[in-house]
């Protein structure tokens, strides 16, 4: 019987370094045995940050793209860093049984698909707050931003760089959501060692 105080998360990963710093941050942060971790990463032919540029995507860029396709193909059918994500967690004493990988090729959209995914009956979504392309270089961050613009029915964190601090800022005002916030990083980090500042201006 699956552990009902346990909180399902969903890790989306987009193949860059910052991502994998990501999780190394929650593997430090969250509980082993407290959460199920899914993490989820899309495949895509031309990649988000193409369409995230004002007007056509740039030309040199998506021939660029063309050219190191099939290469990229080939390691994205691999998904390396998934599983090096997968070790990361594992290697601080997640479960085995509670990491599940889960890959997507690209249907509506990047962030489109994670709001899609994020609705699957999760308790939160985690993602990295700038990607890198490791092909073409191109910061990626517009894809965050869409999805703190449009989930409102579940907490999104966004983890930066810093991997060793255990130091949670919670910033409140007076309203209900807020309370929320405050409710779900008890849930979350309440059996750690973090340590919380109640932010009020």
């Amino acid at each position: 019987m699956a552990d009902i105080t346990k909180k399902r998360i969903l890790v989306a990963l987009d193949g860059s370094r910052a991502s994998i710093d990501m999780v190394a941050y929650l593997a430090n942060v969250l509980p082993a045995g407290g959460s199920e971790l899914v993490l989820f990463t899309i495949t895509t032919a031309t990649p988000e940050s193409f369409w995230d540029m004002e007007g056509e995507p740039n030309k040199d860029l998506r021939d660029l793209w063309v050219k190191h396709r099939k290469k990229f193909a080939e390691e994205t059918k691999r998904m390396l860093f998934v599983e090096e994500a997968r070790k990361i967690f594992a290697d601080a004493g997640f479960d085995e049984n509670d990491i599940t990988i889960k890959i997507q090729e690209r249907n509506k959209g990047i962030a489109r698909d994670i709001i899609q995914e994020s609705s699957k009956g999760y308790d939160a979504l985690v993602i990295g707050r700038v990607g890198i392309n490791p092909i073409t270089r191109v910061v990626i961050g517009s894809v965050a931003n869409k999805l703190v613009e449009n989930i409102a029915d579940m907490p999104v964190c966004i983890a930066g760089k810093n991997l060793k601090s255990r130091k949670i800022l919670v910033a409140l005002d007076a309203s209900d959501n807020a309370m929320r916030c405050v409710k779900f990083a008890g849930q979350m980090f309440g059996k750690t060692d973090a340590e919380f500042l109640l932010f009020h201006v």
